[in-house]
Parts: structure tokens; C-alpha cells; sequence
């Protein structure tokens, strides 16, 4: 079945179109007109959520832009102004206001932006901007291809983290095995093909045109080792829906003392009393064990990955100090094309560097921020073959001895040789770079010593797994009316197992003490 996300995405693409359909004079009516369709959309995306959860957040953050921009497209710039004051304290979302203002000057202006100088071959370059600092890749990636995943092993990546990977075409096969598995019933399976990306640089919301087979992590040799990185970039696609899960790197030092070592990440499905396991119906088909037995012990799934030795020119490699201060030195103001800052802070500017930054880099949020969006659109529109990035995920460090990499981990590589051509994107961020970050201890080395350069960052994977922890809690916190009767998720579970309820039975949640948003026993049982 399509995941929440896929099915909201549809859902907003029809309020759009009956919006656009409108013909309403009145800026006032149009503006009710779209609150009370935004009102409806956030509480049906809150109820299928089970509450006001992040992944309930992101969409009404995304459906909440998306409106204020129609809005400014169609011509009804006041009431844009006034539907993004209205939401300031929602608790949704703090730069609707400057959406708003920001499309408004980007209509006005009519698209400024053919303006700028061009490079030959047509590449878009700010007035001031200086060549990036390339060098050449030469080491070892990692990554996760559903390709040469078995049955269980795809079950498993969709039903754990969905949006992980998409199908794609070059995943014909992959494609096929997981949509007669779908076919067949296995209902636990969701997926988007539309996941933003970090430093992906698409065009708009919704058109994400580099997939994630362009992402990878960097290794410290042929081994794989990576101070689980793929591992931890896993969980950040865990969902409420994905039950207890974990996972681990089988191939790291960190959890093997080399015998029995494997290229696989293993993910743990667990089971305990009283807390539901979703992904036992599945494991039953493709494992071939009852689900009572299962549901006595833990299921463990291994997906392999791949590592490969691969060399590639022309890449922006931020373990470095070089491309770091260019980073900051061309987009600290922004670069005028992809990044517009208004209302900055000069002096933290003028005083500042790229760890000034980094807390913009980490941000959490799945697929980054305009920041990252826009350094991305920067790179594949100017020719850089590959950027090397810190993880938001993992604790990273590089340790640099007289100025060259001897060791590393938490590095993240997305690969642009093969991304499709795009258009210049306005990203605008307003007001000072943020100073708060997920991570709690930041160091480097000192100028003029051995280790200058040199850079960690902590507290990234602590702040994931204590998200995750809350997350999960809430999930099987959960609270449900059942005419009348106030029941729990386990109990739901055991009354379907004995027969006693079908899928197509109804329960309202009561998380807020009062019952609301019908659903059915089969969505909530994924």
C-alpha cells in the first residue's frame, strides 16, 4: 500500500487543483476558503498519524507552503500575507511570513534570475563567486541496492524505512518482486518515489530528480568500515509505523572482533510482551515461521551492501579545510543565485566560519533545508562531479596528520556525474546562521600543530536514538475507543488474532483524551 506521505502528497495535489479552479474576487473568502481546506488536511494528517508527530509536522509544513505559494501564483498576494500570519502560532511553522513575502518579490521581480551572467555551457553563476577547490576522490563507498536484496530483505528495507530507497528503473527486477509482493497482500510495504535528498538541489517541492542511488557512504577500506554510518542514515527513515527496530553494521570493528564479520547491516525487529511487532505478517510469508513462534524472540533481517572502490575528479571534499572556507566564503551571505540570506548578521558573518555553518548542515529534518538545497543546486549546476559531507546522523570525525586525511568516519558522498540538468532554484533564508545544534561537543585542531584542520562533531547520533526512543514510546502509547471501550494496540492485535475484529473494523484514537479521526483496525496494524 502507498505510504502516509504518497497519500498526502495526492491528497494536496487535489485541494491545489479545486483551489486553482476557484473563482472568487474577494481576497477575504478566498483566504477562509483555503484555511478551512488546510484546517481539514491537518487533522486528517494528524489523526492517521495517531497525533501531532514530526513526520505529521513535515507534511503540514509542506501543505502549508505549497498553499501560500498557490496563493501568491494565482494573484491573491494579501491574503497569502494574512493566511501565513494567521498559522504564526499554530506551532507549525516559523517562515510562512517570509514564504509568503519572498514568492511576492520573486512574481514581481518576474524571474530576475535570467539576468545573471552564464558561464559557457549554460551554467548560472553568482557575480562573485570563486572556483570551488576540487580534488580527486580515490577510496571506498558503501551503499544499499535493492537489486540484491532477497524477498524478505526488500520486505523488511520498506516495512523498517520507507523512503529509504525508491524503485527505480535501474532496479527493474527489484521493481517487480516488490509489486507482486504488494499485489499478493503484503500491506505492511510502504514506499515514496518522491524523498528529498540532502544537498540534492532539486527545483521545487515535490520534483526530487536525484535518487537515492547517487548517495553513499565513505569507508576506510575494502572492509566497509564506516563507524555505522549506513546503519544510522537507516534509522532516520524509521517510522512510528515501523514498530521497535534497530539496526547494526555485522561488518564494523565496532561490533565484531573480525570473526563472523559480514557485509550486511542487520535489522532488528523486536518483539516484546504486550507491544506489537508489524512486521510479523510479512516475516511469516517470506520467512516461513508461524507468527506465534516469531513473536517469542526477535527478528533479525540482513541486507547486504556493497562496497566498491571508486576514483572521481572534481569533488568538493568538506574533511578538508580548503573547501570549507570556501563554502563559507560563498555562501555565508548567500551566493545571490541559489541562496538569498536577507537580514543576516554581518558581524557573526565577518567573524565567522564554516563551524559556524555546520549547524545549518546538521539539520536534522530528512533532506536538509534551502541551505543545503541551495549548495546542492550551486555544485551540479556548476560542474562538481561529487560532494563529501558530514553526517547528520553519526558523530563524524577526520583527523588530519600534516594536512593529509589519515583517518575518519561518519562521511556521506553524493554523486552528481549522472543527475539530470536543472534550473536555478531562489532558496531565501532570513536573519542570523543558527548557533543551536543536535550536536553537544565540537572540536579541531589548532593552527600551526600536526593535526591542524583536524575536526569532530558529537552528540548527532545520541539526539537520533533518544528522537527515535520518544518516537517509538508514543507509538505504542497509543489509545484507542472501540465502541465505547478504551483499548490499547496490543489489545486491538489480539482480538484481530482471534477473530474477534477485522481489518475493516473502525476505532477512533483518544491520545487527547477524546475520541477523533475514524480508522480503520487495518491501517492501524500495518
Amino acid at each position: 500500500m502507498p505510504s502516509p506521505f504518497s497519500h498526502f502528497n495526492s491528497v494536496l495535489g487535489l485541494i491545489k487543483k479545486e483551489i486553482e479552479s476557484l473563482n472568487i474576487s474577494d481576497e477575504t473568502v478566498f483566504e477562509q476558503y483555503v484555511i478551512s481546506k488546510m484546517n481539514d488536511f491537518e487533522k486528517e494528517v494528524i489523526s492517521a498519524f495517531g497525533g501531532p508527530d514530526s513526520y505529521a509536522f513535515d507534511i503540514c509544513v509542506n501543505a502549508y507552503l505549497e498553499l501560500v505559494k498557490l496563493m501568491v501564483r494565482l494573484g491573491y498576494s494579501e491574503a497569502a500575507l494574512d493566511f501565513a500570519k494567521g498559522y504564526r502560532n499554530r506551532g507549525w511553522i516559523g517562515n510562512a511570513e517570509q514564504t509568503a513575502l519572498d514568492n511576492i518579490r520573486l512574481r514581481e521581480s518576474s524571474d530576475r534570475s535570467h539576468d545573471k551572467p552564464r558561464e559557457k555551457g549554460g551554467k548560472t553563476r553568482s557575480r562573485t563567486a570563486v572556483d570551488p577547490p576540487l580534488s580527486t576522490f580515490d577510496g571506498w563507498l558503501k551503499c544499499i541496492r535493492s537489486e540484491n536484496l532477497n524477498e524478505l530483505g526488500i520486505a523488511a528495507l520498506y516495512s523498517a524505512f520507507p523512503g529509504f530507497l525508491e524503485l527505480e528503473k535501474a532496479s527493474e527486477e527489484a521493481s517487480q518482486r516488490l509489486n507482486h509482493m504488494v499485489e499478493t497482500g503484503i500491506e505492511t510495504i510502504a514506499w515514496s518515489g518522491k524523498t528529498p535528498r540532502r544537498y540534492a538541489g532539486d527545483d521545487d517541492v515535490g520534483l526530487y530528480s536525484l535518487p537515492r542511488r547517487c548517495y553513499y557512504t565513505i569507508s576506510r577500506d575494502e572492509s566497509g568500515e564506516d563507524g555505522h554510518t549506513l546503519a544510522n542514515e537507516l534509522m532516520a527513515y524509521a517510522t512510528q509505523e515501523s514498530g521497535e527496530v534497530y539496526s547494526y553494521d555485522a561488518g564494523s570493528t565496532f561490533v565484531s572482533d573480525g570473526k563472523g564479520r559480514r557485509n550486511a547491516i542487520v535489522v532488528i525487529f523486536r518483539s516484546r510482551p504486550h507491544r506489537y511487532n508489524p512486521f510479523l505478517s510479512v516475516c511469516e510469508k517470506y520467512g516461513g515461521q508461524s507468527v506465534e513462534r516469531l513473536a517469542k524472540s526477535d527478528v533479525l533481517v540482513e541486507l547486504p551492501y556493497i562496497v566498491s572502490h571508486t576514483c572521481i575528479p572534481g569533488v568538493l571534499d568538506l574533511r578538508l579545510p580548503t573547501p570549507r572556507e570556501w563554502l563559507w566564503n560563498t555562501f555565508s551571505r548567500g551566493d545571490g543565485v541559489f541562496l538569498k540570506r536577507l537580514m543576516f548578521d554581518e558581524e557573526q558573518i565577518q567573524e565567522g566560519n564554516f563551524f559556524d555553518l555546520l549547524p545549518t548542515l546538521l539539520d536534522i529534518r530528512r533532506g536538509g533545508n534551502e541551505t543545503t538545497q541551495a549548495i546542492g543546486g550551486w555544485l551540479r549546476d556548476n560542474g562538481v562531479n561529487a560532494l563529501i559531507f558530514p553526517s547528520a546522523r553519526t558523530d563524524f570525525f577526520c583527523r588530519l596528520e600534516n594536512g593529509e586525511i589519515s583517518l575518519f568516519h561518519g562521511w556521506n558522498l553524493v554523486d552528481y556525474r549522472d543527475a539530470p540538468p536543472i534550473k536555478p532554484k531562489h532558496n531565501v533564508v532570513y536573519g542570523p546562521w543558527e548557533t543551536k545544534s543536535v550536536y553537544t561537543h565540537l572540536t579541531y585542531g589548532n593552527t600551526g600543530d600536526t593535526f591542524e584542520g583536524s575536526l569532530r562533531g558529537q552528540g548527532s547520533e545520541q539526539a537520533q536514538k533518544d528522537a527515535r526512543f520518544r518516537q517509538v514510546e508514543r507509538f505504542y502509547e497509543r489509545k484507542f475507543d472501540l465502541n465505547g471501550e478504551t483499548v490499547s494496540l496490543d489489545d486491538l492485535r489480539q482480538r484481530l488474532s482471534a477473530g474477534l475484529l477485522s481489518r475493516d473494523s473502525y476505532v477512533y484514537p483518544t491520545d487527547n483524551g477524546e475520541p477523533s479521526g475514524m480508522l480503520s483496525v487495518g491501517s492501524i496494524m500495518q
